[in-house]
C-alpha cells in the first residue's frame, strides 16, 4: 500500500469548527490499494499547545510557549515532506504534554509517510485513546491496515463511518476491508450506502459491480457496470465486467497511438481490426 500520495488530503481544525476537504484517489478492483491519508494542524491557531491544562489538583497549568516552536518547526518540514525532520520536534511536544491528542496523530502521519506501519499505528491509536473522536485517526488507522491486516482494519474504518455518516469515502473504504476479509455480503452493504451518498461516484460503483458477479448477481452488476460507463465512457474495467456480466463479447475501437489500447490487451481484449490508424478490440 502507498501511504503517501501526490493527491493528499487535507484537514484544517479551528476554534469552533472542523472543515474537511480531500481529493479521491482511483483505486481499481485489480490493483493494489493507494490511499490518502489525512492530517491534521493544531485545533487553535496556533495556541493548542499554550491552553490551560486541568490537574489533578483542580489547578491549571500553562503549557510552555516553546511547543508552539515546536509544532510549527514539525509543520514546516512535513510541508517540504522532511518527515524524518519532523520527528524530533513532535516528539518533544509529546515529552512535554503526553496527552496532547494532535502530537500523536501529527507524529503517525510522519511515520505513515515514512513507511514504518508498526510505529504510525501505535501513534494513531495513542491519538484514538486520547480523542475518541477524532475521525481522521480512525480513517487513517483503518487505511493502514488495509493491505497488512484488512480484518483488522474494519474496527477503525466502521468507527470513521459512524463518525462522518454524511460522507461516502469511508464506507468505499470499510467495503474495501470487508472484502478484503472475506465479508462480501456486508461489502456490498457497505458499498452500496457509498454509491447512494454519492451517485457519481464510478470507484465505488465499479467495486460494487465486480464484487455483485462475485455473489452470483449478473443483472446487478450489468447494472453498475453501464453504469460506470455512463460517467467514464470507455473505462477498460467496466467494458470487461460487462462482457462477463452479460456473457457476450464487447467490442471497442482504439486509436493506435492511444496508450490506453496496452491496458486493453491487459485485460484480455484482442485486436480483431487494424486499419492503420486505428484498432478494434474484442473481449469475451
Amino acid at each position: 500500500m502507498k501511504p503517501f500520495l501526490s493527491r493528499t488530503q487535507a484537514v484544517r481544525f479551528s476554534r469552533w469548527s472542523l472543515r474537511c476537504s480531500w481529493s479521491l484517489c482511483a483505486l481499481f478492483p485489480l490493483g493494489a490499494l493507494a490511499a490518502s491519508f489525512l492530517q491534521a494542524s493544531p485545533q487553535t491557531n496556533p495556541a493548542a499547545a499554550t491552553q490551560a491544562k486541568p490537574t489533578a489538583q483542580g489547578t491549571t497549568k500553562k503549557v510552555a510557549n516553546p511547543l508552539n516552536d515546536y509544532l510549527d518547526e514539525a509543520q514546516r518540514h512535513i510541508d517540504k515532506n522532511e518527515f524524518e525532520a519532523a520527528i524530533a520536534p513532535l516528539q518533544k511536544v509529546i515529552a512535554d504534554q503526553p496527552d496532547f491528542a494532535y502530537a500523536h496523530f501529527q507524529l503517525a502521519y510522519v511515520y505513515t509517510a515514512l513507511k514504518k506501519p508498526a510505529e504510525a499505528r501505535a501513534e494513531y491509536e495513542r491519538t484514538i485513546a486520547l480523542d475518541p473522536k477524532m475521525s481522521e485517526a480512525y480513517l487513517n488507522l483503518g487505511t493502514l491496515l488495509l493491505d497488512a491486516d484488512p480484518a483488522a482494519a474494519r474496527a477503525p474504518l466502521s468507527k470513521a463511518v459512524d463518525l462522518l455518516p454524511a460522507q461516502s469515502r469511508p464506507r468505499f473504504l470499510l467495503g474495501v476491508a470487508q472484502e478484503r476479509a472475506g465479508d462480501f455480503s456486508k461489502a456490498a452493504d457497505s458499498f452500496e450506502g457509498a454509491v447512494r451518498l454519492d451517485p457519481g461516484d464510478a470507484e465505488t460503483s465499479l467495486h460494487l459491480a465486480n464484487l455483485y458477479l462475485q455473489l452470483k448477481r449478473p443483472a446487478d452488476a450489468e447494472a453498475k457496470f453501464r453504469r460506470v460507463l455512463e460517467i467514464q465512457g470507455n473505462e477498460p474495467h467496466a467494458l470487461l465486467g460487462l462482457a462477463r456480466s452479460e456473457r457476450r463479447a464487447v467490442e471497442l475501437i482504439v486509436l493506435k497511438c492511444n496508450p490506453a489500447q496496452r491496458l486493453y490487451r491487459r485485460l484480455g481484449f484482442e485486436v480483431t481490426g487494424d486499419d492503420g490508424e486505428r484498432l478494434t478490440m474484442r473481449a469475451k
